[in-house]
């Protein structure tokens, strides 16, 4: 069973959301997409092989840094125009998406807590490809509190020794940096945090072998050790104790990021959807037995689009950088991902068998969908900061 193509589902309301460069890229994008990545996605989802190949062809075609500054060697595009493409790139392939992602994600805090020869050394190389990113914040027992870190940094006369565990750390063992949080105080709370970069390659970081996981089989998601692990003082990302700072700056745009892989995921699900029911001449107004599907195929359709609308507009709330779009970001991550999983669990059901089948596209793009609604802060953690911004803007009345 075929996707019908993206293009099939552009809507006028989410285009005319764009700008024309953005509409460009976006068009770009897909033409990438079809050549280099949708035709090997069933492929990396059975066989669980790194994308590299996919994430290469994307680089090459001049999508690898789209919102990294020009002067650190990317495009300088919009926060809208990366949340289409990473939405086309999901709708193809989810851990080709998740691996784009992760790059984008590594590089943000270094661009706007880095020291200049810090970013020179990184972004660069970060926006051509020629080393992987990865971000280490979640540890065994305290999941992704960053106030609450086991993994200390000890200071010695040349710089610290990092030493815990880190774990389901996305392109952890294949990153050539590491942006990695320790406590130097664990009594500081988030006071006692730093931010690392890290270079594996100078030794100490042990990655264990990449976890099986549900979906998104071809990203690596695996546990790392830091086993008396020395890093420079020239390693520090922003100051001693600024770290709970850094990632919670860095987590508005990478919850866009999860934001845009829902919309994605989601529009794709409907894709496959409408595709099934073409076949089997199920769309026909006059076909009554098709009428059911029909209108789930509709509703899915107008809220596919109310998510592509958010999703572009909080991306220019991201731009407008007023420094109190937590909220938004949170309710667009909440609402995209979980829309992923509601439109392919429901195509699901309505392919029946079909859909059961390990060569249909519906059951890999739900698997795909279930873990956005976790990585990025899960939705319950969204939901928490959504409702204290509501407490917040209540007791102004």
């Amino acid at each position: 069973m075929n996707l019908i193509p993206a293009e099939a589902l552009d809507e006028k309301a989410a285009d005319l959301a764009l700008l024309p460069e953005e509409l460009a890229l976006r068009d770009k994008a897909r033409e990438v997409i079809a050549t280099d990545v949708a035709p090997y996605a069933a492929a990396t989802d059975l066989t669980g092989e790194f994308p590299h190949k996919q994430y290469r062809a994307l680089v090459d075609a001049g999508l690898g840094a789209l919102p990294i500054p020009v002067s650190d060697g990317g495009l300088g595009a919009s926060s809208a125009a990366y949340a289409v493409v990473m939405e086309e790139i999901a709708a193809a392939c989810g851990s080709t998406s998740l691996v784009y992602m992760t790059q984008m994600h590594a590089a943000w805090p270094i661009i706007r807590w880095g020291t200049p020869e810090q970013r020179a050394k990184h972004v660069p190389r970060l926006c051509v490809g020629d080393i992987y990113g990865s971000i280490a914040i979640s540890e065994p027992s305290g999941g992704s509190d960053v106030s609450a870190l086991s993994t200390t940094a000890q200071p010695v006369e040349e710089g610290f020794v990092l030493n815990g565990t880190k774990t389901f750390i996305t392109s952890g063992d294949v990153a050539g940096v590491i942006v990695t949080f320790a406590t130097i105080d664990r009594s500081a709370g988030r006071d006692g945090v730093v931010a690392f970069l890290v270079d594996p390659a100078d030794g100490g970081v042990v990655a264990g072998a990449p976890f099986a996981k549900m979906g998104m089989h071809g990203s690596s998601t695996v546990e790392l050790s830091f086993q008396d692990c020395v890093v420079p003082r020239s390693a520090v990302l922003g100051d001693v104790g600024k770290g709970f700072a850094i990632a919670m700056s860095s987590v508005v745009k990478t919850r866009l990021s999860a934001a845009a892989q829902g919309v994605g995921l989601a529009a794709a699900a409907l894709r496959a959807g409408i595709a099934y029911a073409a076949e089997r001449d199920l769309l026909h107004p006059k076909n009554d037995a098709g009428q059911f599907i029909q209108s789930e195929l509709a509703l899915l359709r107008a809220k596919v689009l109310s998510a592509r609308l958010l999703l572009i507009q909080t991306a220019r709330v991201i731009d407008a950088g007023k420094g109190t779009e937590v909220a938004e970001v949170s309710a667009a991550k909440l609402l995209c991902t979980e829309l992923a999983v509601e439109v392919a669990d429901r195509i699901l059901e309505l392919m029946g068998p079909d859909g059961d089948r390990r060569e249909s596209a519906i059951q890999r793009l739900l698997r795909d969908a279930l873990v956005t609604r976790i990585y990025d802060g899960t939705n319950e953690i969204q939901r928490l900061l959504i409702a204290r911004d509501t407490y917040s803007r209540g007791r102004r009345t």
